[in-house]
């Protein structure tokens, strides 16, 4: 990540009207204070509720390093969870969009459910370090992912109403 002192007089040295200088384009610093200061800070907007017409309705989509998926519960919540199987990373959802009762990895075929629990698993074990609580939080149809690996954190009160899906 670049510190302010740096990329201040790089921006301070832009001609208004004209494109960005090329650091702006190529320095992988200045890419990671982007993803740090605006795409991992700010509310992003995922999807639409009408995306969501019933239960296993999903999307998927990438913030940089983050796979999700977005899930309408058969409790009618939506979730957003980590599009990927806790067991060895593999993708869960490989389409843009569609309907799945469950969330099944292709590889071992664990199954989550639509809240993001474990429901079954192929194999008759679970590794030391399996937390099947880990998630997002979903609010208003926007989610959040704070600076740094950890996720979960829930927005504040009355920012965007009241939470449709509290996850971790």
């Amino acid at each position: 990540m670049i510190d302010q002192d740096t990329l201040l007089p790089h921006l301070n040295s832009q001609t208004s009207g004209r494109p960005l200088t090329r650091p702006f384009y190529t320095d992988p610093a200045v890419y990671e204070t982007d993803l740090e200061r605006i795409w991992y800070s700010q509310w992003i907007h995922a999807a639409a509720d009408a995306e969501f017409p019933k239960a296993g309705a999903y999307v998927t989509l990438r913030l940089e390093a983050y796979p999700l998926v977005i899930v309408r519960g058969g409790d009618g919540q939506i979730r957003a969870l980590h599009n990927v199987c806790r067991h060895r990373g593999q993708r869960l959802c490989s389409k843009a969009s569609g309907v799945a009762a469950r969330l099944v990895c292709p590889y071992h075929q664990w199954t989550f459910d639509t809240e993001g629990k474990l429901f079954w698993l192929a194999q008759p074990y679970i590794e030391s370090n399996f937390d099947p609580k880990n998630g997002v939080n979903i609010v208003g149809g926007h989610i959040r992912l704070p600076e740094g690996p950890g996720l979960g954190v829930v927005p504040e009160e009355g920012m965007f109403g009241a939470p449709v899906a509290s996850f971790g």
